[in-house]
């Protein structure tokens, strides 16, 4: 026997079966644009490699810069020309390995067919958005692990020594005693002499997560900044093609250098369980980062960029079929890739950049 609803005088609420034709109009969900991700804006991808397996070189910097005096290249006349046989440069090889990922979907025929919202693409974004959060993890764990040496600074320990102090962090310098500035410059000098000057400051992102963003810009140090520059009002109305709105009280230029902030967000729990969202990249800790060249590289050429993104053909695949002999519909977004710091010269990773 079907659902029967007990009598009642009719009004405007109960005079018509209830049913969610609304859905075809309005539909409540979150899901990001792939395209919007950050680490489109910081790392070099270099797709449609040959193969998932193979080498590429690092050339050492040191022969390009090294003059050891300035009498070593004299040619006194009737004397032969000095040989060259002692200028090589010396390189390595660097492996990769590229590994296939797939973010999957699956729904009945039936599901799909009587939904008033259209399935195949809610989960085609919903798969899209976790691949790239996927690609953005791998980028932040690559950054994390690698070996800066002295491409790292502690900020904390680093002005306090500088300025014979305690308690000197990124967020509380001021106008007479600027702290960023300070970190910033020497981060800057640390890839000027690992890179014998071969970037420049405009060739620098600096990228920290919402957070750090928001902290450093209630700032007394930006307030003043923002006071004297051309951002001032970009900054109060939100109004400028660079996305300031997305940069939390930040310029989009701060000293020379694109402020770059790495909002995307992860789920680390499972269905049912507390929501747990996260910033991908963690509080208290912000990079500075080359990608001279842009966002696309070429295999066989040359890279500046800090993180490079390695994909064994396209970059981001998108497939989807229908089963007609389990009446399923199916969609998956793949991708065969490897994140390498390709060379710490060309970065600087700082921490401890508050007070704990």
């Amino acid at each position: 026997m079907g659902f029967e609803s007990p009598f009642a005088a009719p009004s405007a609420t109960n005079v018509y079966v209830p049913n969610d034709a609304l859905a075809k109009m309005i539909t409540v969900d979150f899901t990001r644009n792939p395209d919007d991700f950050t680490i489109n804006r910081y790392t070099q991808v270099i797709g449609n490699l040959p193969t998932k397996t193979g080498y590429y070189k690092r050339l050492q910097p040191d022969q390009n810069a090294r003059v050891r005096d300035t009498t070593f290249s004299l040619w006194p006349d009737g004397q032969p020309a000095p040989s060259g046989a002692w200028n090589k440069k010396l390189f390595t090889n660097i492996f990769y390995e590229t590994q296939r990922r797939v973010w999957p979907w699956e729904e009945g025929e039936q599901t799909i067919d009587q939904s008033t919202i259209d399935w195949e693409v809610t989960y085609a974004n919903m798969v899209g958005q976790q691949s790239m959060t996927e690609q953005t993890e791998l980028v932040i764990a690559a950054l994390e692990a690698a070996s800066w040496g002295t491409n790292q600074i502690d900020v904390g320990l680093y002005l306090n020594t500088e300025l014979s102090t305690t308690g000197a962090y990124l967020d509380n310098g001021k106008d007479s005693e600027p702290h960023i500035k300070r970190v910033f410059g020497a981060a800057e000098v640390a890839i000027k002499l690992g890179t014998y000057s071969a970037l420049k400051p405009s060739d620098l992102l600096f990228v920290c997560n919402p957070n750090t963003a928001f902290r450093l810009g209630l700032s007394q140090e930006i307030h003043s900044y923002l006071g004297r520059s051309q951002w001032s009002m970009d900054v109060l109305t939100g109004q400028t093609s660079q996305g300031i709105r997305d940069l939390f009280g930040l310029p989009p230029i701060l000293y020379g250098h694109e402020v770059v902030v790495e909002d995307a967000a992860y789920e680390p729990t499972q269905p049912g369980e507390t929501r747990a969202p996260s910033f991908v990249l963690p509080d208290n800790v912000a990079y500075f980062v080359s990608r001279k060249g842009g966002l696309k590289g070429l295999a066989g050429r040359g890279t500046f960029s800090t993180v490079v993104r390695l994909f064994y053909g396209a970059e981001n695949n998108y497939e989807s079929r229908y089963d007609s002999w389990n009446k399923l519909y199916q969609g998956r977004t793949w991708y065969d890739s490897q994140v390498q710091v390709s060379s710490t010269l060309t970065g600087v990773r700082m921490v401890n950049l508050f007070a704990p």
